[in-house]
């Protein structure tokens, strides 16, 4: 049973065990905010929505962790509710500060999303952390009606594994062909899917893949601290990446990208 605290969270007042770092939210917490990489994300998640016509009901954002996505969401849909479903309470307490109006501390399970009328539900970042993805990909469908969406981004090719995702604890990298056949497995309809951060992929095979293949090993403080200085590049670095980001997200306004570092996708019901 949901019930309101004294921070304007729902929750259950469970504590969740995840396939997810303890402190993964607190250590994002500190400089995603400032992070071009999850400014631009942003902009690609608003551009998929908008490219399929997904935001004419409200939006369940399922493991939104510090509310980023929720919040950004929220200005940009102001006609609709969102709602953040996190099962982190350090996230939802993170969300409502940063003004995300909607707060649920709960797993998707325990979320009305007929009640909320939920006609889009976001996956930000969250399928590589299930274990087996077509049987939660058919959880979240089974609480859907027909013609809703499922809006995801998640990491792109197994290739370009480093040792960030045995921090995130994720499962694997996707490709186009492997959101395919998830979708084929989960009985849903992929209504688009592009690879994005096309410009980034050759950075991430220098500075984390190769090192993590010849045997770098790093303390999570370690590799936290060299995350954050890659997400909040100032000076020249930084205003590159950001030109990069506004030339990309012009382009996916009108085309599909054939390779890049992540992948978006909208599944229909």
């Amino acid at each position: 049973m949901l019930q309101q605290d004294t921070a304007g969270i729902y929750t259950t007042g469970k504590n969740y065990q995840l396939d997810y770092p303890e402190k993964g939210n607190a250590d994002y917490l500190k400089f995603e905010e400032r992070s071009f990489w999850f400014h631009h994300r942003n902009n690609v998640i608003i551009n998929a929505i908008k490219k399929v016509g997904a935001s004419g009901n409200n939006i369940a954002d399922v493991g939104g962790g510090n509310g980023l996505q929720a919040m950004f969401l929220q200005r940009n849909f102001s006609e609709i509710d969102i709602a953040l479903i996190e099962p982190g309470y350090e996230g939802c307490l993170a969300a409502k500060n940063r003004g995300v109006q909607k707060v649920y501390n709960c797993l998707f399970q325990e979320f009305d999303f007929e009640g909320f009328n939920a006609g889009t539900v976001g996956l930000f970042d969250v399928i590589e952390h299930i274990e087996d993805d077509t049987a939660f990909m058919k959880e979240i469908k089974a609480k859907l009606k027909k013609g809703d969406t499922i809006v995801i981004t998640t990491p792109a090719y197994n290739w370009l594994w480093s040792e960030m995702d045995d921090y995130a604890r994720h499962h694997r990298r996707y490709t186009k062909t492997m959101l395919k056949n998830l979708a084929q497995s989960s009985g849903l309809k992929l209504d688009y899917v592009s690879y994005f951060f096309s410009f980034l992929w050759p950075l991430t095979l220098l500075v984390r893949v190769l090192p993590y293949k010849f045997g770098r090993r790093r303390s999570d403080e370690e590799l936290m601290a060299s995350e954050k200085e890659q997400h909040t590049s100032l000076g020249a670095v930084g205003a590159i990446m950001n030109f990069l980001c506004k030339i990309e997200l012009s382009i996916l306004k009108r085309l599909e990208l054939p390779f890049g570092g992540s992948l978006v996708a909208v599944f229909e019901v």
